[in-house]
């Protein structure tokens, strides 16, 4: 039986990482994405070695579309058909009232945690629909529904 692929952004640290190990252990093959090259080569490493993951480093910023169109395209035939993507990518930047905060932070955010998971989904889906399978992971924050200072609950007005 052929193992699946699975694609995860924003595999270098945290929950990515914490994805790429358990799919790692459950004998998946991994396409890890981030900007870190060489922490996603570390994670690598570890997943070679300790469950003999085979794994293809993909590192682009998934706010630029035009990196993540072109990176996909240069996928080796071999790794071409993903099975999952896990849209992980996500930061926040600031923690600022509403009234007081910084737009262009605003921006890469946005870019990151809204617009990149649609790109990416768009740019893989279609061969999941091809092919008559597929599955689409999108995680989200805690800062998507917690009130925290800045936070659309809290307000010192």
């Amino acid at each position: 039986m052929e193992k699946k692929i699975v694609l995860i952004t924003g595999a270098s640290s945290g929950i990515g990482e914490g994805c790429a190990r358990k799919f790692a252990m459950n004998g998946y093959r991994l396409i890890l994405n981030g900007r870190n090259v060489e922490r996603l080569e570390a994670v690598k490493r570890e997943l070679e070695e300790k469950y003999g993951a085979d794994v293809f480093l993909l590192p682009f910023d998934v706010r630029d579309r035009e990196a993540a169109r072109s990176a996909l395209e240069s996928l080796p035939d071999t790794w071409k058909n993903i099975d999952i993507l896990i849209n992980n990518a996500g930061l926040v930047i600031g923690v600022d009232k509403e009234y007081e905060g910084n737009l262009d932070e605003w921006d890469i955010v946005i870019d990151t945690d809204v617009k990149a998971l649609l790109a990416l989904t768009r740019l893989v889906v279609p061969g999941m629909e091809e092919r008559g399978r597929g599955h689409v992971i999108n995680m989200g924050s805690i800062a998507g529904d917690y009130a925290y200072p800045g936070g659309s609950v809290y307000c010192a007005c």
